[in-house]
């Protein structure tokens, strides 16, 4: 995310939790392209435009890039560290209750509303 949108803006979305909208993701470059209609209507263009990527000139070109930036990504860092990573946080989560997970599963499990964390 943050290669889109930047460090500090790709920071903010995953702590702050906020909602943002189709257009907003557009304007701050988190999206290529929005689709407007209904939910059969966008399933319809996204299959038209899958196709189009799928069988244009340059796919291979693209398949190609994709697969160098994702080879470079992980020399960088490899995807079993942001793994382990990731685990060990939802541990301190869950062991420690740093985001009132607790509450949170009790609400779950009893259909409660969520308790909202203090931020």
């Amino acid at each position: 995310m943050s290669r889109r949108v930047g460090a500090r803006t790709a920071a903010a979305l995953t702590n702050d939790c906020l909602p943002i909208g189709a257009a907003h993701a557009a304007r701050m470059g988190l999206v290529d392209r929005t689709f407007p209609g209904d939910p059969g209507a966008f399933e319809r263009v996204v299959e038209r435009q899958a196709y189009r990527l799928a069988t244009a000139d340059n796919h291979a070109i693209l398949l190609d890039a994709k697969r160098d930036r994702r080879a470079a990504d992980e020399q960088r860092k490899p995807l079993h560290v942001y793994r382990r990573e990731e685990l060990a946080e939802m541990r301190a989560d869950i062991l420690h209750d740093r985001h009132g997970f607790a509450a949170a599963r009790q609400s779950f499990l009893n259909k409660f509303p969520t308790p909202t964390p203090a931020r």
